[in-house]
């Protein structure tokens, strides 16, 4: 720092105070505005976010799924110069609590969802071009008083299944003769 006396004020050049944090740049001073750009534009120490008097902030929306949308129902939006992990600057999911349901998911046939989020449950699914299927495995002779194991699978549009015995299928009992 190179400092100078006279008698009648700062000279050409000079200030009466050393407070600037960046000669070279006049945008820098402390009576700047703090705005988002990684630098200490009122040179008071505090960089964007960690500067109260932050000007120029977005706001972001938290991402409970994970699936890159939020949702602005859902009242859990923060402030910040930059993209913080967990928030989106999107807030059109219908359902941040289940990621395959956006407003980019293709529509699942019968599953009674509104999965693409534009309002509609199910559209487009006449003749059903996705339909849930389930197998139960290959046929089984089951006697009474045993237990038999199902080895099923579940396809199409369904994503999860449930196999009873409440009459939804044929359960012939073998008799020894």
């Amino acid at each position: 720092m190179v400092s100078q006396s006279t008698c009648n004020g700062a000279p050409l050049g000079y200030v009466a105070n050393a407070t600037d944090c960046n000669d070279n740049n006049n945008t820098i001073n402390p009576g700047a505005l703090e705005i988002c750009n990684t630098v200490d534009d009122n040179c008071n120490g505090d960089i964007d976010d960690d500067d109260a008097g932050i000007y120029g902030q977005t706001f972001w929306n938290a991402d409970a799924d994970g699936d890159g949308y939020g949702d602005l129902n859902v009242n859990t939006q923060t402030l910040a110069c930059y993209q913080p992990v967990g928030y989106t600057s999107d807030y059109s999911d219908c359902d941040d609590q289940n990621p395959n349901i956006n407003i980019a998911a293709l529509e699942v046939c019968g599953n009674s969802v509104d999965d693409n989020c534009n309002g509609t449950i199910d559209e487009g699914c006449s003749g059903c071009s996705n339909p849930s299927t389930a197998d139960a495995g290959a046929d089984q002779n089951i006697c009474t008083g045993t237990n038999a194991n199902l080895s099923g699978t579940i396809g199409g549009g369904a994503t999860t299944g449930t196999w009873s015995t409440s009459g939804d299928g044929t359960f012939l009992q073998m008799r020894m003769i």
